[in-house]
């Protein structure tokens, strides 16, 4: 029974009952219609569920009070207006009756407000639930009309990389033909100048290939006919279109006065263009001529003026030229064959006639009865024929037998020098005969079938023009387009082209399925290879055997069916799944809706707080729900829980039910919405400043505190263990729910989700138990993959997370009462991406199924599935599959892709995250954290190692290693993920869009192609095998003060060499500038503007100084030490003075920067400036003044002779393909900071303009040709 019937059902059940109760006659077949509205019914059915219950109506009792009241027209009579005169004195007890009456009313009214507002309240629940559906389903199309658009650029591009690839192929298959021919021609004439005998042969041949087969003679000229008609058609049809097109333009272009004489250059012009444009409409035919070259030609001869119409004549002349070349290649390949079936059959009869003189008991020639006539081979008109059907020898044999010659004669006749005595004939020359006729044969099957080979590639070449001549056809003719009015010569084309098409298609569908599949197949070996965490397989689980189950499962599942509103949830078929993965079954245990909670978490929740509560009071277990809440009535206890969102929930539901207080703590993170959905179960939250596992340890604290506390949590560790295993007693209702609902099925295979590993537990228990034959898999987020981490090192240990959309899922520690059983138990391991959990919410919403991102992750795994990992796991197309579906749907961030290892790809990605620096622009950009967290997630997809640093709150840097063997060098790849602001961008600065070879976006150049670039050079040094470590450091703050690099050098990370990706437009740099801040204060003295005798303008001396500052400019200026950097600088960058105008400033602070060149410090440049303030002071006693330095970073240099620069300058050179030289730039960078950590650095990355700028854009070839090249980088310098 489904999930929406047994709604209906309950419904029907509540109203009718409510009916009966109440005395309404309510028609049964009515109820049912009104229930099964598709427009309103589910939302009545609802209706009724939460406001009929028992719960909500008012009892028998109450009813007959209320009407009672009513019938006495007590109330009318309150309200109506009476003649005092008329009020008869009545008696005290009339009074009290009365007055309880109507408190009795009043509080039945009272109620039945309540149960309306309530109605109320389910309502805009209703359109508040629709309104946020509608705004998900609009936010998921736009998100993947976007990851369309990019699919579709990358194909368009991989078309016009094939449409290449075809081109070359025909013409060096033309080439290989010619050259066969000839050599083929070459052969034939020398075997027949060998002998005249070879002559007779060949014409007896002749003969033979003169009687042709009548069926396949037929077939060549039905082809042939058809192949004729579709030229003519095509060519036809396409200048009679042309030419319309160019009276519409030629009427439009009078209409508008503009018509004007074509030139002589304008025809040159076009020439050209019909040039370029025909001779190559074959090699790009699959890239849809009609589209990128015949339309955009017709419209560009429309549209001159003054076009003549034989200039469309002659264009189209030449298209049927390139078709005439195409049906005469066809000529010549049949040409070709038949001269190479005529050879094969000289050579046959040769054989044929040695062995049977050899054989012969004597060597008399024997005579044939039919006479020898000379003749030629006669060829055939040329035709095209599936690969299938060129076997010559199935449809033509020898029908006689030549006159056979002796031994001798043949041995001449092959031109065999051997000294031959006419009265013997020895062994020596039979044996002579034999290898000379072996090696012959040998080489002439050799011949025979390169070209054999040679003909079947060409004519699929010459069968695929034909097909693509046919799909020009269909795009340009019968395709609907303003010129459809245009009419086919021939009536029977279409059924023509049918015929054709379906012969074609033949011969190539096998092809291109088989090389589907083999590309599917390699794509998916690279990406198993190293750019994916793997599964982990544990065969031992198999024959291991979980603890006998205790009663104590039985025990809660009797509990739970006491509860209000208890039904068992249900189990959701998934066929058309099962049938796609080519499985016997596939169902989805569903916990969306379990006591009116969108988890399973309940069933835990309940069990382990009723028995913790019956321990505290000294109760069995076995004691109703009932007499527990009734001895809490006189205690003071306090429940105390962590959460993600639904545990926290689900003990703040039974401190309802048993009127406890509820103490929730939450992490930080947690969105406000599940905040407030904790908050009206009843409970106090408490967010603390960490993760989950900080909020639990929080928790435990606050519960421990008081003699009150109790600590509900389903995580088990040292000294807290009891009230987790209850805990996991109550998820085990759901599994014997399992057993029931599948009816004696056994589940082959169930797929669990995991995060601290209470529920695997309690499904490991009981799929594991004796006499049953299920596999178990979980699943984890790739960013909390604890359990999977604690199975590959088979050790119990905890790890740090990363927040994930399967929040239920972050948790970094395994429950020490779950690790011994899933360590055991398990036997499969794997994680998933966000993104692939949220396509599983969508697949499943898609099939009525509304679950959240921890509930889809189940089928998300099973998707990850490979056949063989399937084969490992022992499914077949017979086995049934379970998927534990542990919540209902939720509000997330849709995530992004973490999948592609593509560096362009990745740059539209990153640059899509907005990660302005907050310390930039009039409004502070969001920071790092987004898109750290998204670099993490990536790692994590891969299995690379990572860590967080984050030293400044706010501010994180994200560092990846793959680690080496031992004993080489390590490599460290340096990039910011800092941008400037995105104000004042022209356009969208986070699109990634992608136009004429160029993507555009903020931080696209800087520099977030070179962070892409290097984070795929670390994915692909997993698989170099290296001795040294490759780091990967995306730093902070770059774009500000550098704060990333500091804090990454400052947590100890170092390398042998590094590379820093910023955009150098593909040149090496090896040295840059530095800086050095300076605030000066001048001093005056305030006074009265009116006050010159006592006043010392402070801003007026700031100008002696200014003017020593311009000097000292230009004498730095006219120093060069370093060509490559230029000379040293200093200018004024700010300058503050006074507060108001009819006052004496007392003081101006400048602020200075010095640009430094290598060799030159911070305290060089102090006391550089410091000379120009003392003299000036020397000579003005009023002059006075304060220096300080604010900040300063190093300049950067290394030598271009260092072995580190000279590895680097071989492997860019070796991939630009020419010389290339080390150059310097004025800008600083974290070059610097690495060099002065001792790490020899160098700048190098992709090519990009517009950094800081309205527009900004990178080269999307130099980010593949980073890519690889810091691979090879790594290859070399880490081996």
């Amino acid at each position: 029974m489904s999930m929406d019937t047994q709604l209906v059902e309950r419904a029907e059940s509540l109203i009718l009952g409510a009916g009966r109760q109440y005395g309404i006659n309510s028609e049964r077949d009515s109820v049912r219609r009104a229930l099964r509205d598709p427009d309103h019914g589910p939302a009545f059915a609802q209706w009724a569920i939460n406001h009929l219950g028992p719960d909500n109506l008012l009892t028998p009792d109450e009813m007959s009070t209320y009407t009672t009241l009513d019938k006495t027209g007590q109330v009318d009579k309150l309200a109506a207006l009476h003649d005092l005169a008329e009020v008869q004195a009545v008696s005290e007890d009339d009074i009290r009756i009365a007055i309880d009456e109507l408190n009795r009313s009043t509080e039945a009214i009272t109620k039945q407000t309540e149960t309306l507002r309530q109605q109320q309240d389910a309502f805009s629940r209703l359109i508040k639930k629709a309104s946020d559906s509608s705004a998900r389903r609009e936010t998921f199309e736009v998100e993947r009309q976007r990851k369309a658009n990019t699919e579709h650029k990358y194909v368009s591009a991989e078309v016009e990389d094939l449409a290449q690839s075809v081109g070359f192929r025909v013409s060096e298959l033309k080439q290989q033909g010619d050259e066969s021919g000839r050599n083929l021609s070459a052969t034939v004439e020398g075997i027949l100048a060998s002998d005249d005998k070879l002559l007779s042969s060949l014409q007896k041949l002749g003969w033979e290939l003169d009687q042709q087969d009548p069926e396949e003679a037929g077939k060549i000229d039905k082809l042939r006919e058809i192949s004729i008609r579709l030229i003519k058609i095509t060519v036809e049809t396409l200048r009679t279109k042309l030419d319309r097109v160019y009276l519409d333009a030629l009427t439009n272009a009078e209409r508008s006065g503009e018509a004007r004489a074509t030139t002589g250059e304008e025809v040159r012009a076009l020439e050209e263009e019909l040039e370029s444009l025909y001779s190559e409409i074959f090699p790009v035919a699959q890239m849809s001529v009609e589209q990128q070259y015949l339309d955009p030609a017709s419209k560009s001869i429309g549209g001159r003026s003054g076009q003549s119409m034989q200039r469309s004549v002659a264009a189209f002349t030449y298209i049927l030229q390139c078709l005439d070349y195409l049906n005469d290649r066809g000529e010549r390949l049949k040409q070709a064959i038949d001269t190479f079936r005529s050879h094969q059959a000289t050579s046959t009869s040769i054989i044929s006639m040695a062995k049977d003189e050899l054989s012969a008991p004597d060597h008399k020639p024997r005579r044939s009865m039919k006479p020898i006539v000379p003749i030629s081979p006669v060829r055939k008109a040329p035709t095209a024929r599936p690969r299938g059907n060129t076997d010559s020898r199935s449809r033509r044999r020898s029908s006689g037998i030549m006159d056979e010659p002796p031994v001798e004669t043949l041995l001449q006749n092959l031109a065999i020098l051997f000294p031959i005595e006419a009265e013997t004939f020895s062994d020596a020359k039979i044996a002579v005969l034999k290898r000379v006729l072996a090696e012959r044969t040998t080489k002439e099957n050799d011949v025979a079938l390169s070209l054999q080979e040679s003909f079947e590639a060409t004519a699929s070449s010459h069968l695929n023009d034909v097909a693509l001549a046919i799909q020009l056809l269909k795009d340009t003719v019968l395709a609907e387009s303003p010129y459809n009015e245009v009419k086919l010569v021939d009536s029977d084309i279409e059924s023509s082209i049918s015929v054709l098409r379906s012969e074609v298609r033949q011969v190539v569908d096998g092809l291109e399925r088989a090389d589907a599949k083999k590309m599917a197949i390699k794509r998916s070996e690279k990406k198993e290879e190293f750019l994916r965490r793997p599964i982990l397989f544990r065969p031992d689980a198999k024959r291991w055997i979980a603890p006998a189950a205790e009663d104590a499962a039985e025990l809660a599942f009797r509990f739970h069916q006491t509860l209000p509103q208890y039904q068992p949830s249900p189990l959701v078929s998934l066929d058309k799944v099962a049938e796609e993965l080519g499985l016997g079954a596939i169902f989805v245990k569903y916990e969306g809706n379990r006591f009116d909670l969108p988890s399973f978490k309940i069933l835990g929740a309940s069990w382990g707080t009723f028995r913790v509560v019956c321990q505290k009071l000294g109760i069995g277990a076995e004691a109703s729900l009932e007499t527990v809440t009734k001895a809490l009535a006189h205690e003071n206890f306090t429940l105390y829980a962590a959460t993600d969102g639904n545990h926290g929930r689900a003990v703040g539901r039974m401190g309802a039910i048993l009127g406890i207080p509820v103490e929730i703590h939450i992490p930080a993170s947690m969105p406000q919405p599940t905040v407030e959905l904790i908050e009206k179960e009843g409970a106090r939250i408490v967010r603390s400043n960490g993760n989950y596992d900080d909020a639990i340890a929080a928790a435990y604290a606050a519960a421990t505190s008081t003699s009150q506390g109790l600590f509900i949590q389903d995580t088990a560790f040292s000294g807290y263990e009891e009230i987790p295993t209850w805990i996991v007693q109550g998820y085990q209702t759901m599994m014997l729910e399992l057993d029931s609902q599948l009816g004696g099925r056994n589940a082959d295979l169930v797929i669990c989700p995991v995060g601290v590993g209470s529920f695997a537990q309690a499904v490991v228990s009981h799929v594991k138990q004796d006499g049953r034959a299920t596999s178990m898999v979980t699943v984890e987020p790739d960013s909390a993959a604890c359990l999977w981490k604690c199975l590959r090192k088979d050790q119990f240990a905890p790890i740090d997370t990363s927040p994930t959309i399967m929040a239920g899922l972050d948790c970094g520690t395994v429950s020490t009462t779950a690790w011994p059983l899933l360590q055991s138990g398990v036997d499969a391991s794997l994680t998933v991406s966000d993104y692939e959990s949220h396509v599983a919410v969508e697949e499943l919403k898609a099939m009525g199924v509304l679950a959240g991102p921890c509930g889809a992750s189940p089928l998300a795994a099973l998707r990850r599935l490979s056949d063989q990992d399937k084969e490992s796991l022992g499914l077949t197309k017979s086995s049934t599959v379970v998927l534990l579906c542990t919540e209902g749907s939720r509000e997330y961030n849709v995530p992004l892709d973490v999948s592609s290892d593509d560096p362009v790809a990745l740059t539209q990605t990153l640059v899509q995250i907005d990660s302005s620096n907050p310390s930039l622009g009039s409004t502070p950009g969001p920071g790092e954290t987004a898109v750290a967290r998204y670099i993490t997630h990536w790692l994590e997809h891969r299995d690379i190692e990572n860590h967080l640093v984050e030293p400044t709150r706010g501010r994180p840097s994200i560092v990846g290693v793959v680690r080496g063997s031992g004993g080489g060098k390590s490599l460290m790849f340096n990039g910011h993920i800092d941008t400037v602001t995105i104000l004042g961008y022209d356009g969208d600065p986070l699109s990634g869009k992608i136009a004429d070879g160029r993507l555009y976006g903020r931080g696209s150049a800087d520099m977030k192609c070179g962070v892409a670039a290097a984070m795929v050079a670390l994915a692909r040094s997993k698989t170099l095998g290296l001795r040294g470590d490759v780091i990967f450091t995306g730093v902070s703050d770059e774009e500000a003060a550098s704060i990333g690099t500091e804090e990454v050098l400052a947590a100890g990370w170092r390398a042998d060499g590094a590379v820093v990706s910023e955009p150098t437009n593909l040149r090496i740099v090896n040295s840059h500038k530095g800086f050095v801040w300076i605030e000066v204060d001048i001093h005056g003295v305030a006074a009265h503007g009116s006050r010159a005798d006592l006043g010392v303008d402070a801003i007026c001396k700031a100008g002696y100084f200014l003017v020593a500052l311009d000097q000292y400019a230009k004498r730095l200026e006219a120093n060069v030490i370093d060509p490559k950097v230029g000379p040293a600088s200093v200018h004024a960058s700010l300058i503050k003075g006074g507060e108001e105008a009819s006052s004496y400033p007392a003081r101006c602070t400048i602020t200075i920067e010095r640009r430094t060149i290598a060799g030159e410090t911070a305290g060089q440049v102090e006391q550089e400036i410091r000379s120009l303030l003392e003299k000036i002071a020397s000579q003005d006693t009023q002059f006075k003044y304060d220096l300080r330095v604010t900040f300063e970073r190093s300049p950067y240099s290394l030598a271009s002779d260092h072995p580190f620069a000279a590895l680097v300058h071989h492997h860019v050179e070796q991939s630009l393909g020419g010389n290339v030289s080390f150059h310097g730039d004025t800008f600083w960078t974290d070059c610097a900071l690495l060099a002065d950590a001792g790490i020899p650095a160098l700048l190098w990355g992709p090519l990009g303009e517009g950094l800081h700028a309205k527009e900004e854009w990178v080269d999307v070839a130099s980010i593949q040709t980073v890519s690889q090249t810091l691979t090879s980088i790594a290859r070399d310098f880490c081996s």
